[in-house]
């Protein structure tokens, strides 16, 4: 994989390439939301499942505090693919439920995150905060 700051910045990108678009502010990489972005991506690998529960039960928000975030959560994307973070950001924008979270007027913070398998599988989750 490519260095993982590229990649987020890339990702930062396209979500604020998509929301000023539309006519809505630009977010901002957390370093908390981050951190909780990553482990969830770890653990989503760990139990071989794409969704919003970690492996020890925890929630969005409990991964968010977990890492020092203060802030409420808008909102949690995740994915389990072989395609890049611009390709699941535009999966993302084709559902209506993902594409309201990328898109909330309140967004202001998010991470990104990921875990690459030996075999090339991407978990990604974006985690998008106020």
């Amino acid at each position: 994989m490519e260095n993982i700051v590229q990649i987020r910045a890339r990702a930062e990108a396209t979500v604020n390439n998509t929301r000023t678009a539309r006519g809505l502010a630009p977010v901002t990489l957390d370093s908390a939301l981050v951190a909780a972005a990553d482990s969830h991506s770890r653990s989503m690998a760990q139990q071989r499942r794409a969704w919003h529960f970690g492996a020890d039960g925890s929630s969005p928000m409990d991964r968010a505090r977990r890492a020092g975030f203060v802030g409420e959560i808008l909102g949690e994307l995740v994915s389990e693919t072989y395609e890049s973070e611009v390709q699941a950001i535009a999966t993302w924008m084709g559902s209506p439920a993902q594409r309201a979270v990328l898109l909330d007027p309140m967004a202001r913070r998010i991470g990104m995150g990921v875990f690459q398998e030996p075999n090339n599988k991407l978990w990604w989750t974006l985690t998008v905060a106020n």
